[in-house]
């Protein structure tokens, strides 16, 4: 387990348990050293005292061999002395041959004479011959341990023998001591470690116990409390300020985190009072522009429309004077075509003037009054006509007030895009209408240059037809003159036959020429005619786009306003 993923209270006593397993080691170790330091004093007190013995039995063994004592009595000696020899009060000495003869027992004679080699400790080892073994093996003898029962007592305890052989006579000599002193004295100190040990667990754990749960209480407070303020609880108090240690430093800490976090609460609902004043002033902006376009917009749209009813009206009377002038020309062609034909009996009854004078005279004078109705009606045509030409300058100050219209509300649609920009994301759709009135102001502009095209037609065919009107005033007038001319010349019929002759000649080329004058007055008539009904149509078209204008920008000024609101 990683130590980042363990609990603080696990993270300190962890080395408290490792420190008292580590303690509890040692205190096995150097008990176990200390056992193994008895027996080993014990084992160096055994042949000492074996090698001891050895140089006593050496010691007859050399005297035999001196001569000064017999194999018996020199052996004899040996053992007694050997026999004799004590430690520890009742702790003895044992003489073997190589065979397991028990040669001396100084603890228990009876076993003397007899083979051991049989002997076993309750646990099935022959240390009797084990003890014989070792010391013809090694010269310098060795150690057998083995349970043995005290002298006075049944139980056998643990005792440790050490053999060595005397070689001139080969008897294995040896003593033993119990370790049960030593197993008393290992548990002993033992015991005395373990309560040692115990009482160090005891204080350690205690003071591990309390620095943990001071460190844990500490810690799961500021924890809590920094639980508190991430759910946004910034009423808390934070506590262990006043601590020393670094958890003070961290409750300092925590309580300057939830000092910003006031202040960044407090920011944050200032930027949003903030941004919903800027959101209320950005709509009230939005609103009050989309009001004052529609206001501006429904006022250009207003004269738009007033302009376009106006244009309607004078292409009506525009059409109704072009259809007058028409009947009128036709009029003045009957006049001039019965006028031809009157002239024209004129001269066929030139011949006969003298007999027809009165008759002449009847004519003359009907004549001379349809020279006077024709000059009356050329008069009330070239008013007409003038009339005409008035109305197509008046239809030309319409199409110029039109054009400018155009161009203001072209105008106002590049300054609502530009403010429409200025909006950003929320005056998009305003950007739309301003596009929308931009082209409509454009298509009416368009329109207006036709109509301005049409009226300059117009009136360029008006000029032609006053001109020519004129010209046929001119004629009636002349008409007229020749007429007076004639009623003169009746009187001297007999002198100025002629005369007659001739002003009925020029008389039928008036008619003549009245004629052609009539039919071209009467074809730009037609044409005037036909442009009034243009201008109309013209002028029905504009009504209708500035009508589908007003229904445009009222349906997305209104989304505009919708989405100001929301």
């Amino acid at each position: 387990m990683s130590l980042n993923k363990m609990r603080i209270t696990a993270k300190i006593w962890l080395p408290a348990f490792i420190f008292a397993i580590a303690l509890i080691g040692i205190g096995i170790f150097s008990a176990t050293n200390l056992k193994s330091a008895l027996l080993e004093t014990r084992k160096e007190k055994v042949q000492n005292l074996v090698e001891t013995a050895q140089s006593v039995v050496q010691h007859y063994a050399k005297l035999e061999k001196s001569g000064t004592m017999s194999l018996e009595d020199a052996q004899n000696a040996a053992k007694e002395t050997v026999r004799a020899m004590r430690y520890d009060g009742l702790e003895y000495f044992f003489i073997n041959d190589a065979q397991t003869n028990m040669i001396m027992h100084a603890a228990k004679p009876s076993l003397e004479g007899k083979n051991l080699s049989k002997l076993k400790d309750p646990t099935g080892k022959l240390f009797s011959a084990q003890m014989v073994k070792v010391a013809l093996e090694s010269e310098n003898g060795g150690f057998v341990d083995y349970l043995w029962p005290k002298a006075g007592h049944e139980t056998p305890v643990g005792k440790i023998s050490y053999t060595k052989l005397a070689k001139d006579w080969n008897w294995v000599i040896g003593t033993g001591l119990y370790t049960d002193d030593v197993d008393d004295a290992f548990y002993a100190q033992f015991k005395t470690f373990a309560i040692l040990v115990g009482l160090t667990l005891l204080i350690a754990g205690s003071l591990s116990w309390f620095v943990a749960r001071n460190l844990s209480t500490g810690i799961n407070g500021l924890s809590t409390q920094m639980s508190s303020l991430a759910e946004g609880d910034l009423d808390i108090n934070i506590f262990g300020q006043d601590r020393g240690d670094e958890i003070g430093g961290m409750a300092k800490a925590v309580e300057v985190f939830k000092k910003n976090a006031i202040e960044a609460k407090e920011l944050r609902l200032q930027q949003e009072k903030i941004r919903k004043e800027n959101e209320e002033e950005r709509k009230h902006g939005l609103l009050q522009l989309a009001d004052e376009l529609q206001h501006r917009m429904h006022s250009v749209i207003e004269e738009i429309g007033e302009v376009v009813v106006t244009l309607s009206s004078s292409a009506d009377d525009m059409r109704h004077n072009a259809e007058e002038t028409s009947k009128q020309s036709t009029a003045v062609a009957s006049i001039s075509e019965q006028t031809s034909a009157n002239v024209e009996t004129v001269a066929a009854a030139a011949e006969e003037l003298n007999a027809s004078s009165a008759e002449i005279g009847r004519q003359v004078e009907h004549t001379n009054q349809i020279a006077k109705d024709a000059s009356q009606e050329a008069e009330n045509t070239n008013e007409v006509v003038q009339g005409l030409s008035g109305a197509a300058g008046k239809i030309g100050e319409v199409v110029s007030m039109i054009q400018n219209i155009a161009e203001q509300t072209n105008l106002l649609a590049l300054n609502a895009t530009i403010e429409a920009a200025r909006a950003g994301e929320a005056g998009k759709g305003f950007a739309v209408v301003a596009s929308e009135v931009k082209n409509l102001a454009n298509q009416t502009a368009k329109a207006t240059d036709q109509v301005s095209k049409q009226i300059l037609t117009i009136q360029s065919e008006t000029d032609r037809a006053v001109n020519a009107i004129q010209g046929i005033s001119r004629t009636i007038n002349n008409v007229h003159d020749a007429s007076s001319a004639i009623a003169a010349a009746v009187e001297e019929q007999h002198a100025a036959i002629q005369e007659i002759s001739r002003n009925v000649q020029e008389a039928s080329r008036g008619t003549q020429e009245i004629s052609s004058h009539i039919t071209s007055v009467s074809e730009d008539a037609n044409l005037t005619m036909a442009s009034a009904n243009n201008v109309k149509v013209s002028s029905d078209a504009l009504l209708k786009s500035s009508k589908n204008l007003d229904a445009t920008m009222e349906s997305q000024l209104q989304e505009m306003r919708n989405k100001a609101h929301n």
